[in-house]
């Protein structure tokens, strides 16, 4: 998959994956505006944002490539299955008071930085990932849970 968008003070942008699964961002233009970028994080610009308000959700591959906004005021508990596609990616943003901590469930397996599964606080932001059958990886504000 590629694409071209459209980028002010760039002639033009393309990204595609290269061998690695890495998106390319080649820029037609200045030369500080060539970049390479997780898969992820492209993604997720310009995704739909789902606003959840209850303190548990379920991910299902419904929720693959979007913002998944919690504004809920108390702690929410968000399960990764073991069912998500292969390619599952999704932003997370805490934008209520509550803590939002993601768990692997039913075999599946969430990987982190000191294995912090949590957001650090409101208006922070995670990125989750399947990087395997039942492998996902989690970066972003994190924290313990």
């Amino acid at each position: 998959m590629s694409a071209v968008l459209d980028y002010p003070a760039l002639t033009s942008l393309t990204v595609a994956p290269d061998a690695d699964n890495f998106y390319v961002v080649d820029a037609t233009g200045p030369a500080d505006k060539r970049a390479t970028v997780r898969d992820a994080y492209l993604a997720c610009l310009g995704a739909p944002v789902v606003t959840d308000a209850t303190t548990a959700r379920v991910l299902s591959n419904t929720d693959h490539g979007k913002f998944l906004r919690f504004t809920a005021g108390q702690a929410v508990a968000v399960s990764v299955p073991a069912t998500l596609r292969s390619d599952f990616v999704c932003r997370v943003i805490q934008d209520g008071a509550g803590k939002v901590t993601l768990t692997g469930t039913g075999g599946a397996t969430v990987r982190s930085k000191g294995n912090q599964q949590a957001t650090g606080g409101q208006y922070h932001v995670l990125d989750l990932q399947c990087v395997a059958t039942n492998e996902f990886r989690l970066w972003g504000d994190t924290v313990s849970a």
